[in-house]
């Protein structure tokens, strides 16, 4: 393993320093993503999607590429939304979860759900989706 992710040298303070700064660089990048989509960096650089992009040039997971994507469409839309994500009142997941329901007129909504829950906004979208009909 790499030294550099060798973390049992490190003070509790450290760690815990070292973990709020990962979270301002996943905001930073979602910040990023946004603009390259916005200038059409990707495909310049060759990709024919951002999605293309994160997972074959950056090297992300399927999942968090799709997750990074999605969230900096919605950042893209409601740039609101993307303070309150950079503040840490409404995460990725839950915006992603959001992402499919968000109107313009839905920005209010954002603002109230982000100050229940964490959790409430993911919970709200997942009872929001219609329920299969299943063949008997």
């Amino acid at each position: 393993m790499n030294d550099q992710y060798r973390l049992a040298e490190l003070g509790n303070s450290e760690i815990v320093a070292g973990l709020s700064e990962l979270v301002r660089q996943s905001n930073a990048l979602t910040a990023h993503l946004v603009e390259l989509e916005e200038r059409k960096l990707h495909l310049e650089l060759g990709f024919a999607s951002l999605f293309a992009y994160c997972t074959e040039g950056l090297g992300m997971s399927e999942g968090a590429a799709g997750q990074g994507v999605a969230a900096a469409r919605v950042c893209r839309r409601f740039p609101e939304v993307f303070e309150r994500v950079a503040r840490g009142e409404l995460h990725l997941c839950a915006l992603c979860a959001l992402a499919p329901h968000l109107k313009v007129s839905m920005c209010a909504l954002v603002r109230v759900l982000a100050s229940w829950s964490r959790s409430l906004p993911s919970a709200l979208a997942c009872i929001s989706q219609p329920t299969p009909s299943y063949a008997t």
